[in-house]
């Protein structure tokens, strides 16, 4: 594990759908209040009257084609029509936490998605939880068959996806609270495996609810993870990430 600290580097983000491979999955966002961006198009346009509001958290997933599936800002689903999906509230997650929703196809499986969440630093329970989405109910608009499963809890508001190397599994990434802890959890066709890899960085994050505020990102090639703290921290760390064994 490689680590370095950056003091008062500004992260310019957008909390979009996690890019699920080289189609059109992740072209269509919904975010703010009922706004969105479709990257079907060059250059891309924006989109309006979506049925999605949230200070932070959202998360969009769309077919091979680029067509829009479902959308969520960690608290409600909403179908392609701007509807509520059936089921669809509450999932769990919080609208003002950072990295506060991500969503991922089953392997093997093109019916089911997973929607990971996370809940906002102010909140009594602070869970990594998922629900899963069965897009082939309702006529095809969707329906949530589970939701609001606890992975664990007392994780701050940092979670991201990175894809594992044999390009079929993932890696749900989580920082655990008042300790210098990652959390990766391997996601296959046989489900989320309930045993976490676990890395330190040496860094502590405790204190103030403030602290547990920042995002957490990685980059395009899957070996390196960035990860914003502010308020007393206030700092940013860079690290190496090895998608086969999620070790840091």
């Amino acid at each position: 594990m490689k680590l370095r600290k950056v003091v008062c580097i500004a992260f310019i983000f957008l909390n979009s759908s996690f890019c699920l491979n080289a189609q059109r999955t992740s072209n269509i966002w919904y975010f703010g209040k009922g706004v969105g961006l479709n990257f079907n198009n060059n250059p891309p346009t924006p989109l309006t009257g979506g049925a999605l509001t949230s200070i932070e958290s959202c998360s969009s997933v769309a077919d091979k084609n680029g067509n829009l599936l479902f959308y969520t800002n960690g608290v409600s689903v909403n179908n392609r029509k701007k509807e509520l999906m059936i089921g669809g509230v509450p999932i769990g997650g919080d609208m003002s936490s950072t990295n506060g929703a991500v969503i991922i196809p089953f392997h093997g499986n093109d019916s089911l998605y997973y929607i990971f969440t996370r809940g906002a630093a102010s909140q009594d329970e602070q869970n990594l939880a998922y629900s899963i989405v069965n897009i082939n109910r309702d006529g095809g608009y969707g329906e949530v068959i589970q939701k609001n499963n606890i992975i664990e809890d007392k994780i701050i508001e940092k979670l991201t996806v990175v894809s594992h190397c044999n390009k079929k599994d993932f890696w749900v990434i989580v920082r655990k609270w008042n300790t210098d802890e990652y959390h990766s959890y391997l996601v296959t066709s046989t489900g989320i495996n309930s045993t976490p890899v676990v890395s330190h960085t040496g860094l502590v994050v405790s204190g103030a609810e403030t602290n547990a505020i920042g995002v957490l990102k990685s980059s395009t090639n899957n070996k390196k993870l960035a990860a914003v703290h502010g308020f007393q921290n206030d700092l940013v760390e860079l690290m190496d990430f090895d998608n086969t064994t999620s070790y840091f």
